[in-house]
């Protein structure tokens, strides 16, 4: 069976990707003859794949070209022209062939792996983000362009769909009028060899960092560190702003971008380091103290359970972020609902290497049932009965 996989980059630095590299990585390729991923960019096979050097030969890049097209959405429209015309050229000589579109990336697609739905963000993106009017006009424009691409698949009776969580799920088959036998909640995972307990002390550890990222010179271990993860707005980092002015003795290090401002929207009144983009955020989560995600909206958040597996005392929402149905009732992990994060922040102390390995023991055994493997089985099972069907 070939598998034909459509996004606009294809790397483990994007949560979206890196989820489908990781069924990939677990996928039985015995029955699995080629991947062929047609995007902007692609990682080299020796990373998506590192340590099965033998299937590095079974991927292949398609590559999309003009690929700092700007802005966003008529890059969108471009990929979507480019990946019709692969997507009819492909199905000529390879009918059997099963075509996956991550999320919209492809108006055409066998099987659609949701990794957001517009129409579920939308009215929650234009009530809580504030932003300049000529870009409220583009972002009206292009969120309804992509909510357009999601009717186009989502009310085709011969597509598949598989959510990254059950209140996604329910959502689109309430929307949208999927059947039961057209759409399935497959979890992410976590990579336990990537977010592996560590051995080191803090100290150990800022001291190798530091030299690739000199602005962690701000920080003092001897003070609590809130490690945020993710695009800021989105994700939540306004409220989390406000919660930490009350507490100057707290230090927030925060990893992603403004998807609005180009300005620094760090408040002055407590300590902050801010890295726009790394590779090695597992070692991040091995500096802070706790991790907190106020995110408005995330269909999974593959940062919470990352930060779970890292052993790290865990805040975020219960509803409307997917991971949160996997860690219900897990130890030091706390929902907004439920708990009182200001009077937790007042009382945050930093977390000793012991702690964090009790923490990690406990949830141990929640995690080995929390793995890739068990989704990829799933994720297989859905390709070849859509690869049965299209050949009946």
């Amino acid at each position: 069976m070939e598998l034909v996989i459509y996004v606009h980059d294809f790397t483990l630095e994007i949560g979206h990707s890196n989820a489908m590299i990781e069924l990939c990585r677990n996928i039985d390729f015995k029955k699995i003859s080629r991947i062929e991923v047609v995007s902007y960019t692609c990682s080299p096979p020796p990373i998506i794949f590192p340590h099965a050097p033998d299937l590095c030969q079974k991927l292949h890049h398609k590559k999309i070209p003009f690929q700092k097209i700007y802005p966003s959405l008529l890059k969108s429209m471009f990929y979507h022209l480019c990946s019709a015309f692969y997507y009819f050229h492909k199905k000529a000589y390879a009918p059997n062939s099963v075509h996956i579109s991550i999320g919209a990336a492809s108006l055409l697609a066998d099987i659609v792996n949701i990794q957001f739905v517009h129409a579920q963000w939308n009215p929650l993106f234009f009530k809580h983000l504030k932003m300049p009017p000529l870009r409220w006009i583009y972002k009206k424009i292009a969120y309804s362009y992509f909510a357009w691409t999601e009717k186009v698949f989502f009310l085709n009776p011969n597509t598949k769909f598989f959510a990254l969580s059950d209140f996604v799920k329910n959502y689109c088959q309430q929307k949208f009028n999927i059947p039961d036998s057209h759409i399935s909640t497959i979890y992410s995972g976590v990579n336990l060899t990537r977010f592996k307990p560590t051995t080191e002390t803090k100290s150990e550890i800022i001291k190798k960092l530091i030299i690739e990222y000199p602005q962690l010179k701000v920080i003092d271990l001897k003070r609590p560190i809130i490690l945020f993860v993710g695009a800021f707005e989105r994700k939540g980092l306004p409220q989390l702003n406000q919660w930490l002015k009350q507490f100057p003795q707290l230090q927030l290090l925060a990893i992603g971008v403004s998807e609005q401002s180009r300005r620094s929207i760090f408040p002055v009144e407590f300590t902050s380091c801010h890295i726009a983009f790394t590779d090695r955020v597992a070692t991040f989560y091995d500096l802070a103290d706790a991790f907190i995600f106020p995110s408005l909206y995330d269909p999974f958040g593959l940062v919470v359970l990352e930060a779970y597996a890292k052993g790290l005392p865990l805040f975020t929402y219960k509803n409307n972020i997917g991971a949160s149905e996997l860690i219900l009732g897990q130890a030091e992990v706390y929902f907004f609902e439920e708990a009182d994060i200001i009077n937790y922040l007042r009382q945050l102390t930093p977390l000793a290497l012991r702690a964090r390995q009790q923490i990690q023991r406990q949830r141990h055994p929640h995690l080995a049932t929390v793995n890739w493997q068990n989704s990829a089985e799933k994720f297989l099972k859905i390709c070849q009965q859509t690869q049965t069907m299209r050949s009946a």
